[in-house]
């Protein structure tokens, strides 16, 4: 019994520590800065496209392309050649934004990872190949495991299988976050991936009790975001931005306490 609760107490030190380290509120600052930055290229980018369709085909909106789209056949065979010049620009500029997008979030991660290990040594482009794979792990993951999951549960209310994708999400972060950890020490991308299953299973006792202080934390952020707008009764703009705030604070915290 003393035993149980000397390590909880250790625990609630750890996580009260978490939350006053200034490494905590850098590497949020840093996952916010570049969420930001990527999401100012997108709408720069859509603004782009619209100027563009507005030059090119007298359009200015979606619906009116369709409109345009949907008269007679000889009208948009006459255009076909604008259009084709469009829809170029369109593919052009939706590959470098997503290039610029995989680059920011790269070197994000790469100096998230120097703040917490200043004294390793992080070039680019080992990061690179590490984050696409991440990437293309991601997409298996939810392809394969989340969305079945979620069709199993079609009946079950629209809060729960968000909690449940909420959780998906917590645990492919902390299998990232340890790859990362390891990735960082070993600079080398599959034995990364590798080395984070076998840390987890040869610590699967500490992580399993880490893990359930952060889905605590995850119910308690959960609960606070459903009462949010009926305690502070906010507009839906800014209570998006607080909760994708709090989310990322959460995520930083996670990283951090694991």
């Amino acid at each position: 019994g003393s035993v149980y609760r000397c390590k909880s107490n250790m625990n609630l030190k750890k996580i009260l520590n978490t939350w006053t380290d200034k490494t905590l509120w850098q590497t949020f600052l840093l996952d916010a800065g570049t969420l930001v930055f990527i999401m100012f290229t997108f709408i720069v980018c859509m603004m782009i496209l619209q100027k563009t369709a507005s030059a090119m085909l007298g359009v200015s909106t979606s619906e009116e392309l369709q409109q345009m789209l949907g008269t007679s056949p000889d009208r948009v065979f006459g255009m076909l050649e604008d259009v084709t010049n469009y829809l170029l620009v369109v593919f052009l500029t939706f590959l470098l934004f997503i290039l610029l997008a995989v680059f920011l979030f790269t070197q994000s991660r790469r100096m998230v990872w120097k703040i917490f290990m200043p004294q390793e040594k992080l070039t680019f482009a080992p990061w690179l190949k590490m984050e696409l794979l991440l990437g293309f792990l991601g997409i298996g993951y939810f392809c394969f495991i989340i969305l079945p999951l979620l069709f199993l549960g079609i009946l079950l209310p629209a809060s729960f299988k968000m909690l449940l994708g909420v959780v998906g999400l917590i645990v492919f972060f902390s299998f990232t976050t340890t790859a990362h950890f390891v990735f960082v020490q070993n600079k080398k991308c599959w034995s990364a991936v590798g080395g984070a299953f076998h840390l987890i299973r040869t610590r699967r006792k500490k992580i399993r009790t880490a893990l359930l202080y952060v889905f605590g934390a995850a119910l308690v952020l959960y609960g606070l975001l459903l009462f949010l707008p009926k305690i502070l009764l906010m507009h839906e703009f800014l209570y998006t931005s607080v909760s994708i705030a709090l989310f990322m604070i959460y995520l930083s915290w996670t990283r951090m306490f694991l």
